[in-house]
């Protein structure tokens, strides 16, 4: 999911070494998951010395029960699931692998199964309109609502008022699993409040206790994003630029006045890191005499923290201190040393320089199996150097966080928050920084993919972060909607 340190981003898939003396089963799973996991997650020690022996023991009998009554594989893989997230709901999975095709065709058994779920739900409830009459009604309003026709890929929903909220009505055919007329979403009234009710592919449903409009043509409900049709209304500036910061995939600055610049960053992934640098060389001369610095990283999952190291000259005032990591050395997590050196994919990746700390790293690690070893970095504490230059502007830096934002960037805001010229604004991040090092291995029958981790960090446990998050200096509520974030931001700056 999210990564961290130096090599952190390589994402390997072993086998494991792990026999079973019967077939392949929910419960071998279940013994090879329990067994890899507790031999080789460098969180597992910790949990158990914060929950106790007594309390995972218990865990794993309750969890045991079900796996001994789980006959499929779709029964087995939730059971899996909720063993594996007792320890943290970060840096951690464990998923079914696509299975090999036999001699069925894949095209009856779709077909079957379409038929089997709208045999179903023939009987789903339904809400009848007339659609002319219904665009014609709703060109008359006078003010608008959530009634309107609007678009959710590949749907269209017609939502109408109802006696108690809104239903949204299914207008076209293109999915074999619902049909025209059917109700696809629901806005109910509880109490003063509006909740959402959305019904997935299968009918299933998904509730969410937050309806979130931004502005008056796109609307969230239940998990269903949705853009206005009709009535055909004007979309507002700032609602147009929020949708262009949330849906870029690459960072760029924009000068939202002749006080503030805008900094968007939707990732560190390693790949980012010369499209950041690129956007940095070609705006610091605004940025060398810009009073003010807004820097949003929302839905920001991490990456490598190369990728943010340029950036530390522009937001810190005083050193930054940083904390590093230690690695359990085990015979399946140092195997991804020698992948990094030997696998065809990586010959060009790192550097000569790189290629010789990775062979140390495994000599190193090999001498001390079944401990937790510090790995000196030579190239990060060179980065580090390189960015030890402070810039005497922007003199006030507000960076925007939210509950997306985990691993390297809460990283990145860890160093941030150590300058006295930055405030963050937002909501807690993710919380998934602490155990790091994401690997990943398949079980012996190729059933499953565990990801885990290989390092902790050496803050732990006088400073924790994982599953808690890093608060924001400004917390900003539900009250204010998402697409209003930034003014908000920049106002504060001014003050």
């Amino acid at each position: 999911m999210f990564t961290k340190r130096l090599l952190t981003f390589c994402l390997l898939f072993i086998g494991t070494g792990f026999t079973y003396g019967q077939d392949c089963n929910c419960s071998t799973a279940f013994q090879w998951l329990k067994k890899t996991f507790e031999e080789n997650d460098a969180g597992f020690s910790y949990i158990l010395s914060i929950k106790g022996q007594a309390t995972y023991d218990y865990h794993t009998q309750r969890i045991q029960e079900k796996i001994n009554v789980a006959k499929t594989r779709e029964e087995c893989l939730p059971v899996l699931q909720e063993w594996l997230h007792f320890f943290r709901k970060g840096h951690i999975y464990i998923k079914a692998l696509e299975r090999k095709k036999g001699n069925e065709s894949p095209a009856l058994a779709k077909h079957l199964d379409t038929l089997s779920i709208k045999n179903q739900f023939k009987d789903w409830p339904r809400l009848q309109i007339t659609l002319t009459e219904f665009e014609k009604y709703l060109s008359n309003k006078k003010t608008q609502d959530f009634e309107g026709i609007w678009d959710s890929p590949p749907y269209k929903i017609a939502i109408k008022k109802t006696e108690n909220g809104y239903k949204g009505i299914l207008i076209n055919n293109v999915s074999p699993y619902w049909e025209s007329g059917q109700v696809k979403l629901e806005i109910i009234k509880e109490g003063n409040e509006l909740k959402g009710i959305g019904y997935m592919c299968d009918h299933s449903k998904a509730k969410s206790d937050h309806i979130e409009c931004t502005g008056q043509n796109y609307l969230q409900v239940a998990g269903l994003w949705l853009k206005r049709l009709a009535p055909v209304l004007t979309t507002e500036t700032e609602v147009q630029d929020y949708l262009t910061s949330q849906n870029t995939k690459n960072p760029y600055i924009k000068q939202l006045d002749k006080n503030t610049l805008y900094f968007r960053i939707p990732s560190f992934d390693p790949g980012q890191k010369k499209a950041i640098d690129s956007v940095l060389d070609a705006n610091d001369e605004m940025l060398s005499k810009m009073p003010n610095l807004i820097i949003d990283i929302r839905g920001n999952g991490g990456g490598s923290d190369f990728s943010f190291s340029n950036i530390i000259p522009y937001v810190k005032t005083n050193p930054i201190s940083t904390v590093g990591v230690e690695y359990l050395s085990t015979s399946m997590n140092n195997k991804r040393m020698l992948d990094l050196i030997n696998k065809p994919e990586y010959q060009t990746f790192f550097s000569n320089e790189q290629k010789e700390w990775i062979k140390k790293s495994y000599d190193t690690l090999q001498k001390h199996l079944g401990e937790f070893v510090y790995l000196n970095e030579p190239m990060k504490e060179k980065e580090a150097e390189d960015a030890a230059t402070k810039k005497a502007y922007p003199k006030q830096v507000g960076i925007i966080i939210d509950g997306n934002v985990g691993s390297t960037a809460e990283q990145f805001v860890l160093a941030a928050r150590q300058s006295k010229k930055v405030k963050f604004f937002g909501t807690p991040t993710f919380g998934a920084v602490d155990i790091s090092n994401m690997y990943a291995v398949k079980d012996p029958c190729n059933e499953y993919e565990l990801g885990y981790c290989l390092s902790r960090s050496k803050r732990i446990p006088q400073y924790v972060v994982d599953d808690r998050g890093l608060q924001p200096d400004y917390f900003i509520s539900n009250e204010i909607p998402g697409f209003k974030w930034v003014t908000y931001v920049k106002q504060i700056l001014e003050q």
